[in-house]
């Protein structure tokens, strides 16, 4: 989130969201932005990249990290397994 609001101007909103859906949660991050669409800046996917790996590493095809741009800002998804531990 960091680095991807680093150059905004103007107010964003980030909402943080989870829910579980049979045997996968899902969680996500949105951003809005008063200054308009979101553009697409050099470097962008790295540290998606990364999590994608990590998450392939630790659930394999089960885990998915998705994401999209609006005319309002960006959505970031993470859908895993759902696990109970203790």
């Amino acid at each position: 989130m960091k680095h991807a609001l680093s150059h905004s101007e103007g107010r964003v909103t980030v909402t943080i969201g989870a829910r579980r859906e049979r045997d996968m949660l899902s969680l996500w991050v949105r951003d809005e932005r008063e200054c308009g669409p979101v553009e697409t800046v050099a470097g962008l996917g790295i540290g998606l990249a990364n999590v994608r790996e990590r998450l392939a590493v630790l659930f394999g095809a089960r885990a998915t990290l998705t994401t999209r741009a609006d005319a309002l800002g960006w959505t970031s998804t993470i859908s895993l397994p759902w696990m109970i531990t203790g």
